[in-house]
């Protein structure tokens, strides 16, 4: 197996040195985790909102029904806004907000989303800061009794969905008692179908210590086109295949949360995968570089001497000459930063530059366009971090055909790298991007 010094992942738009913090393949498998069903989503509707069919005054009515105002709070706004759900609608929802005053001082809020489609309750929320209240210590309902409240809060407002849900341990299991009054309990209940959970569907309920549900979020999609679940491998037979087909490669990372002196370890990384539980073939693995070689085997050029002492002058020009920038871009700002790395004791110079298109209509650029960002090495002259930015404007909202090959972007790119961090091009490995085309909806 050979052993790469992954430096940094190849980007057209940056010469950054990248690293990843993998996650360690452990002795054993578990078999006890839950199962998650990947369902089959339809394509987007449209982009339009839907007519609400719930009327202003009808919200109102729905939102008292739902939820006991505490007292002191009064109404202050309502809207119509669209909500866009992972089934490709705009769904029209009613905003609710509540307020809690004193004279003109404020000590609370509370908000009541209502469906504008159906009527039903899909997110509330509640703060209440009144500096008169003061939390009970120990709290008065402990965490059972957090996750009877949040059932009875959700058998009120949706008891239709109700019998659908499977509730999540994960919080609970990671409970540890609490320092103070001041807490809230998250209870999260997941979508069932056919007792497997799906996640990205359910309720989730936040409760208070003194019993208070304050928060709540319902995410529902009745489209979701789920798999049949007949006759699934068992869990000894996956926990077999997870084993067989782990994909490991060696490499090397800064554990996170290191105190002190930040050094690299070897490691061995697992690419995340699953597993059709039918067939237990892979699902989506990701590529890892345990076959992969570096651009050369050895750098192209020494390191850079760590004298140059750029100027504001002279890193603006390197910045525009690499990357081509045109006159219509005019400099905004250019700040200069110096300080000790406190990991490795070495003396950080940059010089941090931005610039705005400038036009007719903005000759300064002071409005906000399209911009560049970009970081430069005073002492070494790398450029550390390039990005450019086009703002939304109804005439890039149109369909583009792509001119520019994946294999042509990649060979770009690798030129780039080369051309601009020679010294680091035995380090570097590629990442091989995947051939993806975005439509924009008209």
């Amino acid at each position: 197996m050979k052993l790469v010094k992954q430096a940094g992942t190849l980007v057209l738009a940056s010469s950054l040195l990248l690293t990843a913090a993998p996650a360690v393949w452990a002795n054993e498998v578990s078999v006890d985790s839950k199962t998650i069903a990947v369902p089959a989503y339809p394509g987007v509707v449209d982009n339009k909102m839907l007519d609400a069919k719930i009327t202003k005054e009808q919200a109102i009515e729905r939102a008292k029904a739902y939820i006991t105002l505490p007292e002191g709070f009064t109404f202050q706004s309502i809207s119509l806004n669209a909500y866009y759900g992972m089934n490709g609608r705009n769904t029209p929802t009613w905003n609710i907000n509540y307020v809690k005053k004193v004279k003109d001082q404020t000590y609370g809020y509370l908000n009541v989303s209502i469906n504008g489609l159906d009527g039903t309750l899909t997110a509330y929320s509640m703060n209440d800061s009144d500096p008169d209240h003061k939390p009970a210590y120990p709290p008065k309902v402990d965490f059972a009794a957090a996750k009877d409240v949040a059932s009875a809060f959700i058998a009120k407002v949706n008891p239709d969905k109700q019998k659908e849900l499977l509730y999540d341990d994960s919080e609970e299991k990671a409970f540890r008692t609490p320092l103070n009054g001041n807490y809230q309990y998250n209870i999260r209940f997941d979508r069932s179908v056919d007792g497997v959970p799906f996640s990205a569907n359910g309720i989730s309920v936040g409760v208070n210590g003194d019993g208070q549900v304050t928060n709540y979020n319902y995410n529902w999609s009745d489209d979701v086109t789920f798999q049949a679940n007949t006759g699934p491998i068992t869990k000894e037979k996956a926990a077999q295949l997870f084993h067989d087909k782990a994909d490991l490669s060696l490499l090397y990372q800064i554990p996170y949360g290191t105190k002190g002196k930040k050094l690299p370890i070897i490691s061995y990384m697992m690419g995340a995968f699953s597993l059709n539980a039918l067939t237990g073939e892979v699902w989506n693995p990701v590529p890892h570089t345990e076959d992969s070689k570096p651009l050369t085997d050895k750098p192209l050029a020494e390191r850079p001497s760590a004298a140059l002492n750029l100027t504001k002058e002279e890193a603006v020009k390197k910045v525009i000459t690499v990357f081509n920038l045109s006159s219509d871009y005019k400099l905004q700002e250019a700040t200069y930063n110096e300080g000790t790395n406190p990991e490795t004791g070495e003396t950080n110079s940059n010089w941090n530059l931005s610039w705005n298109t400038v036009s007719e209509k903005d000759p300064t650029g002071k409005i906000a366009g399209s911009g560049v960002w970009a970081n430069v090495n005073s002492k070494t002259g790398e450029i550390t971090n390039f990005n450019s930015y086009v703002p939304y404007s109804p005439d890039n909202n149109k369909d583009i055909e792509g001119k520019v090959s994946l294999e042509d972007a990649v060979a770009k790119s690798v030129d780039f790298v080369k051309a601009q961090i020679p010294s680091y091009t035995d380090q570097l490995v590629l990442s091989q991007p995947s051939a993806r085309i975005t439509r924009k909806s008209s």
